[in-house]
């Protein structure tokens, strides 16, 4: 969720809490308990929603990382078979171009891994006959170029995103308008008839529907949120 809407799911929660704890005081308006039950089933749907969305992007991460660690594992013993060779030959200029640890590996981002392992291959290409007795082969150099490419397709996938995630952004989006009218257009409305006989109750409704700014914390959505919309006010007597 946006920094947006995780305040409005909070105030929405806070409504239905107020509703769900107070049952007594519409049980004689069966509209208002409709409206309280369709607004529980819209908190569970948003719930759903943003788990499956959640689930896309944890996949998505989960198999990039394991990408990123099978071509670190194709490439690093690739670097070290040229950094023994040129040790033997005493090349001092060969063994700084192959060297590096796994560790400065892990640590690069993901453009500059793909650029330090084509480098890698290439040097290892260029000396391909000279290291056969350092186990690199064309086998060797082909299987970390494979890896190379689903490195970048797995991170071109976190970077886009899937169907099934925005599909699911989508469908949150959506909900947030329907609790937007079924909030507006019913509840608060209904609000008013309960309000001379029910005071404690309408004001207790109406304090819960006050959008509070919750903090910034983690946002999926990038960028500056504009700051939470104005509470409703209660319709003129």
């Amino acid at each position: 969720m946006t920094i947006q809407e995780r305040n409005k799911f909070a105030m929405i929660k806070a409504v239905y809490s107020v509703l769900t704890a107070s049952s007594a005081e519409y049980a004689s308006l069966p509209a208002m308990a409709a409206a309280t039950a369709l607004l529980g089933s819209m908190i569970e749907e948003i719930k759903k929603k943003e788990k499956e969305r959640n689930e896309s992007a944890e996949g998505k991460r989960g198999a990039r990382d394991a990408a990123q660690t099978a071509l670190i594992n194709a490439v690093y013993p690739i670097a070290c078979s040229i950094g023994a060779y040129a040790s033997e030959k005493k090349n001092v200029e060969l063994a700084e171009k192959a060297k590096v640890t796994k560790s400065e590996l892990q640590r690069l981002r993901p453009a500059d891994l793909s650029l330090k392992a084509n480098s890698i291959h290439d040097l290892a290409n260029s000396l391909l006959q000279e290291l056969a007795g350092h186990g690199v082969t064309e086998a060797v150099l082909a299987n970390a170029l494979a890896k190379d490419a689903s490195f970048n397709e797995a991170v071109g996938g976190v970077n886009t995103g899937s169907t099934g995630q925005s599909a699911a952004i989508s469908a949150v989006e959506n909900l947030f308008k329907e609790g937007d009218v079924l909030l507006h257009e019913r509840l608060d409305k209904l609000m008013e008839v309960l309000k001379e006989d029910h005071l404690q109750f309408y004001d207790a409704y109406f304090a819960a529907r006050v959008i509070k700014d919750l903090g910034t914390g983690h946002s999926n959505g990038g960028g500056t949120e504009p700051p939470p919309e104005n509470p409703p006010t209660p319709p003129q007597q």
